[in-house]
């Protein structure tokens, strides 16, 4: 018992030393959990459709963020392996003109037809005024067809599937 109380006078001594008696200032800490929600307004407006075109079986996405339009496309068991970035601008020396400019960001920077993808949903995008009063457009095109998509037909139903998907999408 005595060793009990040279303890509890050690233990007394060593708390008056630190100031932590009931004679001194005490803080409390309060944590309060924040439960977040996801914004409706604040997510991207998202369409994923599958298509079969001319015969092949074809995947496409589009998702309209506030500073750019991301579209997508594969043939290719939905896996995607060229990412093009397309920017168009009114032209500074000519009002009436468009500048582009064209990026692969990933993939096969040999591939002209990527970029000429990129560019034809651009300017198409741009011809039906789908965002109206913007002088700069972004375009992200994610594709990956069969064959590298060189066949005109293919070329041309591709696209106008992807336009016709980010009209639907800026609907939303």
């Amino acid at each position: 018992m005595a060793a009990a109380t040279e303890e509890e006078e050690s233990l007394s001594k060593a708390l008056q030393q630190t100031e932590l008696s009931s004679s001194a200032p005490t803080t409390t800490t309060t944590t309060t959990t924040t439960t977040l929600q996801a914004r409706p307004e604040c997510l991207p407006a998202s369409i994923s459709r599958s298509f079969v075109i001319l015969g092949v079986e074809t995947d496409a996405w589009v998702q309209i963020f506030a500073d750019r339009i991301m579209v997508g496309v594969t043939q290719l068991n939905q896996k995607v392996g060229n990412w093009c970035l397309c920017q168009a601008e009114q032209s500074e020396v000519n009002h009436k003109a468009i500048d582009f400019t064209i990026n692969t960001v990933l993939g096969d920077r040999k591939d002209a037809m990527i970029g000429v993808y990129a560019r034809r949903i651009t300017e198409l995008i741009i011809q039906r005024q789908l965002v109206p009063g913007s002088n700069y457009m972004a375009v992200f095109l994610g594709i990956s067809l069969k064959d590298k998509g060189t066949d005109r037909a293919m070329f041309q139903e591709v696209v106008n599937v992807l336009v016709d998907m980010v009209a639907d999408a800026l609907k939303l």
